[in-house]
């Protein structure tokens, strides 16, 4: 199951590209201005242009990001034979509540607070605990093609364990990180109908935003958690995410500053890949299959140069944390050399490093890992997936942070 590894059923009308040949050029804003380029500009210069890059990335493509609940409670629970805790989060806004829960696995030996990966899942914690424990939220709405285990989109008992091969949780725990990881649809229903009927967007019922917005929100307040837990150093604090969750990290990271690093797995269109290239899915594309995702209008779907900015911007507005993004050799709905080309054009906002990194027809080789400074980059041979592979490279990285 890959969560977006091809378009869906209603999307397939439009006309794909996967014809390297076919793009033709592209001409993307820069990340920089030219005195920088010379060694002028500086922090002040880019944070700068952070700022209106995320106001641009809100108005034309993502929506608006909500504002932190009035109040976030949390409670914990052990789960009987798990390795991981049940915590239970408790959201209010004004007079609107909502409880979502999440699990928490902790390396048993630890002697100081550990790393944490922050994430959200599309089966949430039901998907990595093989046992019966982690109750099944009878409200998430999961948004990927039909399974017989997801009764019309649906959590079941025999969705239980589905994910694990996605989440190698001894091998994240024997590294020295904690993983904390919450269901996306339980959050956000993901579906175009009902996505407003419960969960964040029934907290902020008036706000032009996207769901893409709000798992980013999500993903915010699961770091207000972190934060809290003793356990925890809350100054390697890590995001993550695959495909549709991918793009909520990076955007997520972009405007919250407390991530010392990013992980974005095959994030694809309005997530790591350049928008300008007429390559595998395009904003038209996604705004076709999954117009509640964000406030794209039709015509900058259709024509994405008329945006003032392209995803290299919103990587480089992660500067100068440490970005890692993966890719797959035939994951060509997602345009892996598009997040390639993305990072090279998004490196002058981590200054020099940028020379560090091979150009496209050097590094785009399957089984290829990049690292230059802060940024990593692979390309595993394969389909769109999140797999151990992967998370070697990953942990592989943040060892070294």
């Amino acid at each position: 199951m890959s969560g977006a590894a091809r378009p869906p059923t209603d999307v397939q009308v439009r006309a794909v590209n996967t014809d390297e040949a076919a793009v033709g050029p592209v001409d993307l804003p820069a990340v920089t201005r030219p005195s920088a380029l010379g060694g002028g500009g500086g922090a002040s210069d880019l944070t700068g242009r952070q700022r209106v890059w995320r106001s641009s990335f809100a108005e034309r493509l993502y929506g608006v990001v909500p504002p932190p609940p009035d109040r976030l409670l949390v409670s914990r629970e052990r789960l009987p034979g798990e390795a991981a805790e049940r915590l239970v989060l408790d959201l209010a806004v004004a007079e609107r509540r909502h409880r979502v829960d999440a699990a928490l696995w902790l390396p048993p030996d630890r002697r100081r607070p550990v790393p944490l990966i922050v994430a959200l899942d599309f089966l949430g914690p039901v998907g990595i605990l093989p046992g019966d424990g982690f109750p099944l939220d009878p409200d998430a709405v999961i948004g990927i093609p039909p399974q017989p285990w997801l009764p019309e989109g649906r959590l079941s008992a025999a969705a239980r364990g589905r994910h694990q091969a996605r989440w190698p949780v001894a091998e994240i725990l024997g590294r020295g990180f904690g993983l904390l990881v919450s269901g996306y649809g339980s959050w956000v229903p993901d579906d175009p109908v009902r996505w407003r009927d419960r969960g964040v967007a029934a907290l902020f019922p008036h706000l032009r935003t996207g769901a893409l917005s709000l798992w980013a929100w999500a993903l915010s307040r699961l770091i207000d958690l972190a934060q809290e837990l003793s356990e925890v150093d809350p100054s390697r604090l890590v995001l993550f995410g695959h495909s549709r969750l991918g793009k909520a990290a990076l955007w997520a990271a972009a405007g919250d500053a407390r991530p010392a690093a990013v992980i974005a797995n095959n994030s694809g269109a309005a997530g790591a890949a350049l928008s300008r290239r007429n390559f595998g899915e395009t904003l038209a594309h996604l705004r076709d299959g999954f117009p509640h995702w964000t406030v794209l209008d039709a015509a900058d779907a259709a024509e994405p140069a008329r945006l003032p900015v392209d995803q290299h911007q919103l990587l480089a507005a992660i500067a100068p944390r440490a970005l890692y993004i993966a890719s797959a050799a035939a994951d060509l709905w997602a345009d892996p050399r598009g997040e390639y080309l993305a990072l090279l054009a998004a490196a002058p906002a981590w200054g020099g490093v940028a020379a560090g990194l091979p150009t496209a027809e050097t590094a785009f080789v399957p089984g290829n890992a990049v690292a230059a400074g802060p940024l990593g980059w692979h390309l595993r041979d394969g389909p769109h997936d999140q797999t151990e592979w992967d998370w070697a490279r990953f942990l592989d990285f943040l060892a070294d942070r």
